[in-house]
């Protein structure tokens, strides 16, 4: 880890007056701005040192069960926080309750099954990632109301069915990742709440859908999608694609195909996919 980096971040298993919640005993490690030496701390009765609080980036690396409701009042500078390969297995509504957007919220490799109604809406971040966790089930209503989310990643879960319903209020979200889940199909009007005409910015949507278990698109489930900068469908079990799947789409800017056992692409589909596709990779 270079100096430049060390300076301007925290690493450490959060301290109990932090997040008494959490844990009992920890230890702290913050950097001190222009500082290369990290400062140790242990506390148990003791305010959260000023540095720490200073800080811009939070890696926790104890083992915590609970994530429960704790206010980040005074973490004036704080953009970043992880909580990564903690053994997470449950958060409670309030877990991120936040005076000022995140830049970046991870909760990787962690034990989580189920994603509740009210621990992320109106939680203000821009990059969330979830990946590597056991999440078998979000809420329809999961992630509606986070206004400043631009990207999300839920690489390596075990998600099944996709539900038109999420991501309600999301008006800059763009970015979608669902690689290596078990989604079997894209259904009716799978991406309603990501029509053109309530999205605030004019960039296009990237959905990433590699590795999954998908043998069957909906004819209509891009019913609402105007523009696509990347379509991810490698490695998946498709045997066709309707010609009306991508109707009202008019464009798309990387369509990836490959790794899956397409037995009927009728001419026509080519001829639409081939108008409108920039970097084809079939």
């Amino acid at each position: 880890m270079s100096p430049a980096v060390t300076a301007a971040l925290a690493v450490l298993s959060l301290c109990p007056l932090f997040a008494h919640c959490l844990v009992d005993n920890v230890n702290v490690i913050w950097y001190e701005k222009d500082s290369r030496e990290p400062q140790y701390y242990y506390r148990s009765n003791q305010d959260v040192p000023d540095g720490l609080k200073a800080t811009t980036k939070i890696i926790v690396n104890q083992r915590i069960a609970r994530l429960q409701q704790y206010s980040y009042e005074g973490f004036d500078n704080l953009t970043e926080l992880r909580i990564d390969f903690c053994k997470v297995k449950e958060i409670e509504p309030g877990a991120f309750d936040l005076l000022k957007p995140l830049e970046t919220l991870t909760l990787c490799g962690n034990n989580i099954a189920e994603i509740d109604k009210g621990v992320f809406n109106n939680v203000q971040v821009q990059h969330l990632n979830l990946s590597k966790n056991y999440i078998t089930y979000i809420h329809p209503q999961a992630f509606d109301n986070i206004t400043s989310l631009q990207n999300i990643v839920l690489d390596y879960n075990q998600l099944k069915c996709w539900s038109s319903a999420w991501f309600r209020n999301t008006p800059l979200l763009l970015n979608l990742s669902f690689r290596h889940n078990l989604f079997e199909e894209l259904p009716d009007n799978a991406f309603t709440n990501f029509r053109t005409e309530i999205k605030t910015n004019s960039s296009q949507l990237s959905l990433d859908f590699g590795y999954n278990r998908i043998h069957l698109i909906h004819p209509r489930a891009f019913k609402c999608v105007d523009k696509l900068d990347v379509l991810n469908l490698e490695y998946n079990k498709l045997l066709m694609l309707k010609v009306e799947t991508f109707r009202n789409v008019t464009r798309i800017g990387h369509l990836i195909l490959k790794g899956n056992p397409l037995t009927c692409f009728p001419k026509e589909l080519l001829l639409v996919i081939l108008a409108k596709v920039q970097y084809p990779a079939i």
